[in-house]
């Protein structure tokens, strides 16, 4: 897998550039992650993967998964003319998700943001866990998340149409 920007990873990347000051650097990181919790290609927004495609993150113009414009793009790729996708960077895991959640609160706090879109975008992963994740069997918890794909993973995108 090449290109792959894991949930996990940019989340402790976050909180890192935090104690060492790059806010700057964190602010990137963290701009990234509100836009992740509101763009999936299938999902209600708050549902995260466990891994993204590096660089731009937007779908280009034209491109509409699941008919949904501008969605994140996933890390995958072209094999036979078909293009695929890991199991693990689709998925979720309940813990990489509150490892995002407690990049995005320590941005929050450390930079004494006016803004609350740092605390909303936290607050919006963490309910999509409560509603999603929540295990009231025995003493109660939470479950490990969900692997694989969304329904019909290969209907989802659409290729722009030639204008020619």
């Amino acid at each position: 897998m090449r290109n792959v920007a894991f949930t996990y990873d940019n989340a402790l990347a976050l909180m890192a550039f935090l104690a060492e000051g790059s806010n700057d650097d964190a602010k990137l990181i963290a701009d990234a992650f509100v836009y992740i919790t509101q763009h999936d290609r299938y999902y209600s927004p708050g549902r995260i993967r466990n891994g993204y495609m590096g660089g731009d993150l937007k779908t280009a113009p034209g491109w509409t998964p699941n008919g949904r414009q501008f969605t994140v793009r996933m890390p995958g790729w072209t094999q036979n003319n078909q293009w695929n996708e890991d199991e693990f960077a689709v998925s979720t895991h309940t813990g990489n998700a509150a490892w995002l959640m407690l990049g995005l609160l320590a941005y929050y706090e450390k930079t004494g943001s006016a803004e609350a879109t740092y605390l909303n975008a936290a607050k919006l992963v963490g309910d999509w866990i409560e509603s999603n994740c929540r295990d009231t069997r025995g003493a109660g918890g939470y479950t490990a998340g969900f692997e694989g794909w969304e329904p019909a993973p290969t209907e989802l995108y659409t290729k722009p149409q030639s204008t020619t």
